[in-house]
């Protein structure tokens, strides 16, 4: 999901959605406190960099970040999820990622 700066409902100003925005009027967070997830398209994994986040409502919120593939720690598919008191969602800007083919490898006989 994301949240745009300038239609959003001016009451959010003070929360977390718009102390995590740092570059132009979009951030991601996760509606509702739902997991969120991201994926990439076959034979590519990724790195994350780097990433801008902030807890939406709430104070002391836990980010839990799990990449796997295949149900192997891997970063094809990152889950990112909440856990802590009511108000369990958070915004992310700037999200960094540097993308990897897998070659597969070619056997000749």
């Amino acid at each position: 999901m994301a949240l745009n700066k300038s239609s959003a409902n001016p009451q959010l100003n003070t929360s977390g959605y718009f102390n995590a925005l740092k570059s132009g009027q979009f951030i991601a967070y996760n509606g509702n406190g739902n997991p969120m997830t991201i994926s990439s398209r076959d034979n590519y994994t990724f790195n994350i960099n780097s990433l801008v986040g902030s807890a939406a409502w709430v104070n002391d919120l836990a980010v839990t970040i799990i990449g796997r593939r295949l149900s192997t720690p891997v970063y094809n598919n990152i889950t990112f999820s909440t856990y802590g008191s009511e108000g369990q969602q958070f915004a992310m800007d700037n999200l960094c990622l540097t993308t990897i083919l897998i070659l597969q490898p070619i056997i000749s006989c």
